[in-house]
């Protein structure tokens, strides 16, 4: 889409007529400039699978099960590529890539809780593959009591090089 030459961003959507359903996540951004040349962005996230039991209420019984694959809309994995050749339609070849990892599923406490947003790790490789970045995450004090235990020797340390001790001093 151009408009006065402008960067403009569309969105594929399946369904450009319809009410767009429910937990519909995009897979794919497009930026185009005047030149015609195209940026892809294109993400993939994570599924699972459920089982629905209905009810048949005419039957009064139990309907066949339904099986459903369905996102919690966490992004796994995001790709990055640059603007490719003017008029090519096509987009650049790809720059980078994050991986996410969600802490949910490497702790199952947390999927019972239904704690299923937060991101354990965060890795950025580049666009041949080489790991160039990454963040970890820490919840529930596992980091912050490290720090704590760290800094609280730390002090001990700096004490004991003190040329007084603190029960010398008037009080």
């Amino acid at each position: 889409m151009m408009i006065l030459g402008l960067i403009t961003t569309d969105v594929d959507n399946p369904f450009p007529y319809q009410a767009v359903p429910v937990g519909l996540r995009p897979t794919r951004i497009d930026t185009t400039i005047d030149n015609g040349r195209l940026a892809r962005t294109e993400f993939d996230y994570e599924t699972f699978t459920y089982n629905y039991h209905p009810w048949d209420h005419y039957n009064s019984g139990p309907a066949p099960v339904q099986t459903y694959t369905t996102s919690r809309g966490n992004v796994t994995q995001i790709r990055e590529y640059d603007y490719g050749s003017p008029g090519s339609g096509a987009p650049g070849p790809l720059l980078r890539r994050t991986d996410n990892a969600y802490l949910h599923n490497s702790n199952g406490n947390y999927l019972t809780y239904n704690i299923v947003n937060k991101v354990l790790s965060q890795t950025v490789y580049d666009g041949v593959g080489n790991q160039v970045a990454q963040r970890q995450y820490e919840y529930d004090g596992t980091f912050a009591n490290w720090h704590l235990e760290r800094a609280s020797t730390r002090l001990h340390e700096l004490l004991d090089q003190l040329p007084i001790s603190l029960a010398t001093l008037p009080g």
